[in-house]
Parts: C-alpha cells; structure tokens; sequence
C-alpha cells in the first residue's frame, strides 16, 4: 500500500480521513514490527498469529495464522455481523 520506508500509519490514517472513517472504524492486519504503528493507530489491529511474538505485547487482536487465511476468517466473521466487531468474537494478543 505504501512505499518502501514509508509510514503504513500515516497512509492509513489519511485514507481514513479521505474516507471519512475514523481510527475507531478502522481495521488493521500484520505480522511484523514494520506493521506496528499501523496496528496501534487501527482501534483493532490484528497480528497473525504466527506473526512476530514479541509483537504481541503492542497490539490489541490475534488473527488465526496467514497460513490458515487468517485475515480473512476475521474478515468474514466482521461481514457475517453486518461490519461490527464485536471484540468478545476476538483472541487479545496479550
């Protein structure tokens, strides 16, 4: 989504804006720490779950692992909820 060395939060936030959605409307997913500020800046920012553990300490959500279709088992879960997140539905990362 962003240029090498760029700011995924920073993109995000400003999609947001241009969207007119704001951080508390906002989903985010990743699996390193060059995805950490996007999951803090995200009301519910998911790490895959085979992501990295040290990360698990920075962001609220775990996601199923990227190799189960991790990110799409919570994006269906949110549709199948008319696009509400209900965080009770969602293993806390720490």
């Amino acid at each position: 989504m962003a240029r090498s060395g760029a700011d995924a939060s920073r993109w995000l936030l400003l999609l947001g804006e241009r969207l007119g959605v704001p951080p508390e409307g906002m989903m985010a997913f990743g699996d390193t720490f060059n995805d950490a500020e996007m999951l803090k800046a995200a009301k519910y920012g998911f790490l895959v779950e085979n992501g990295s553990p040290a990360l698990r300490e920075e962001v609220p959500f775990l996601a199923p692992p990227n190799t189960s279709s991790g990110v799409m088992q919570v994006l269906r879960r949110v549709l199948a909820q008319n696009g509400r997140v209900c965080e009770s539905d969602f293993r806390r990362a720490k």
